[in-house]
């Protein structure tokens, strides 16, 4: 076998590997933003967003430079990892008590000691995956979906 068809066999075999990854947390269709540009979290239909997290508050689950992959919050669950867009940031913790009518809940970071109370609207999102900068199982997603934010900023 040529050099170009083994560079291109292992080429689809890694594609293959992403692809498979994305089908499996529901991918398509895509919509990529940056983790600033928080302008219009009303049009997630069935779409998913990718951020990069800076911060220390989800460590050791989350840890600065991960990628999380989020998506449309159909049912809040307890223990589930949610974001919420404060206007220019986004904060991401875990989903401690909620309350539909009184549209509460309240969320709390793992390496926090304090709660934080949030509304409950249309600018939460809940984290789908999270694909670790360190990850050598996640390293191709990882660097195939940083490339992808590169190009959006």
């Amino acid at each position: 076998m040529g050099i170009f068809k083994k560079i291109y066999r292992m080429f689809l075999i890694e594609m293959y590997h992403i692809i498979r990854t994305l089908m499996d947390i529901e991918f398509f269709p895509i919509s990529i933003r940056n983790r600033y540009r928080t302008d219009n979290f009303n049009d997630l239909n069935g779409h998913l967003e990718i951020h990069k997290t800076a911060g220390v508050s989800m460590y050791p689950t989350i840890s600065t430079g991960d990628i999380l992959i989020s998506g449309k919050v159909f049912n809040l669950k307890k223990g589930r990892i949610y974001g919420v867009s404060n206007g220019d940031s986004i904060t991401v913790h875990r989903l401690k008590h909620f309350n539909y009518k009184s549209k509460e809940m309240v969320t709390k970071g793992d390496n926090n000691d304090i709660s934080e109370k949030n509304e409950i609207s249309n600018n939460i999102f809940e984290v789908k995956k999270i694909v670790k900068h360190n990850s050598r199982k996640d390293k191709n997603l990882y660097n195939f979906l940083n490339k992808m934010l590169n190009k959006t900023t």
